[in-house]
């Protein structure tokens, strides 16, 4: 498993359920921006850029993708399309974007990172 304390800071891919409580664990007090997405979703795709973009740029918040697939954790979040972004802190959901919105994105992460 990839560890949130690498150097160069971008999106982890979420293995499993487990692999997702681990990171949030880790995050302790910082944001965790969970980008559900699915591999057929070109609103998805489109995303990805600016994930990476302002994974690079905000160091101290935690990036992490999750494939919609992985149903128990979109059933817990009631995500049910993608690209569907949550802002978490102390693992608990601060906000929700759903759609493919770079502006807000690029916003949230500013506003709720401190």
């Amino acid at each position: 498993m990839e560890t949130t304390t690498q150097t160069e800071n971008k999106p982890f891919p979420v293995i499993d359920t487990a692999d997702f409580q681990s990171h949030l664990v880790e995050a302790g007090r910082r944001l965790v921006v969970v980008h559900f997405h699915s591999d057929e979703s070109q609103p998805s795709k489109e995303m990805l850029p600016k994930c990476k973009e302002l994974a690079e740029h905000n160091k101290e918040v935690i990036f992490l993708k999750v494939n919609i697939e992985h149903k128990e954790l979109a059933e817990r979040y009631n995500v049910s399309m993608t690209p569907t972004f949550l802002f978490l802190k102390n693992g608990k959901v601060m906000e929700m974007i759903t759609g493919a919105n770079e502006r807000r994105l690029e916003t949230l992460v500013h506003d709720l990172k401190h």
